[in-house]
């Protein structure tokens, strides 16, 4: 029996594909005999698309970019708090002290600071200010990419128009993705049950 493909932003699935894929779901476990296993494949066998529509190479991107989120948030933020804790040390607020005058420097001559003239501690809040503009820029390259980052991959990602503004904004927009992909994948399986007999 043929029924009506379904589209719901571009992702295509029929009923058949819904009901073949839906009976005995349990993603590789062995459930027991005549249970139908959810496989999405890459070559010839398997189901060429999951239940919300997504092939094989968009769950893995999916997949990949969940990873990539969960992996740096806590990187950012450690970030952030070592900047900031950086510029406490500068204004004699934390109770610590820089350990590494030349290093020190030598990430402020990168950044394109002078500091002719300057204490150690007038250059470190000049350096944590410009680090925490990171965190909030919404144009151009960051101070921190361009330290650090090879001037072709900065080049490569304007072209692609995917170089990273802020880690802040960077964070939101993917996730704001995968919500927007997980709210698909809800509407379409949704959608997709209704019609069920």
């Amino acid at each position: 029996m043929e029924h009506e493909a379904s589209s719901i932003e571009g992702a295509f699935f029929s009923m058949d594909d819904l009901s073949a894929n839906m009976s005995g779901i349990n993603h590789g476990r062995n459930v027991g005999k005549g249970t139908r296993q959810m496989r999405i494949s890459f070559g010839e066998k398997g189901a060429k698309r999951g239940v919300c529509g997504a092939t094989a190479d968009q769950i893995v991107a999916r997949n990949l970019l969940t990873l990539i989120v969960d992996g740096t948030t806590p990187h950012v933020e450690h970030a952030r708090e070592v900047t900031q804790t950086l510029l406490e040390v500068a204004e004699g607020i934390a109770p610590y002290e820089i350990k590494g005058p030349d290093k020190l420097m030598k990430i402020a001559q990168g950044l394109g600071l002078t500091f002719d003239g300057k204490s150690i501690n007038e250059v470190a809040k000049e350096v944590a200010l410009i680090a925490l503009q990171d965190f909030q820029k919404q144009t151009g390259v960051a101070n921190w990419l361009s330290l650090r980052a090879h001037p072709k991959s900065v080049e490569t990602w304007e072209k692609l128009n995917i170089l990273p503004r802020n880690a802040q904004l960077a964070r939101s927009l993917s996730l704001r993705a995968l919500t927007f992909i997980s709210v698909l994948i809800l509407r379409s399986v949704v959608h997709l049950l209704s019609r069920m007999p």
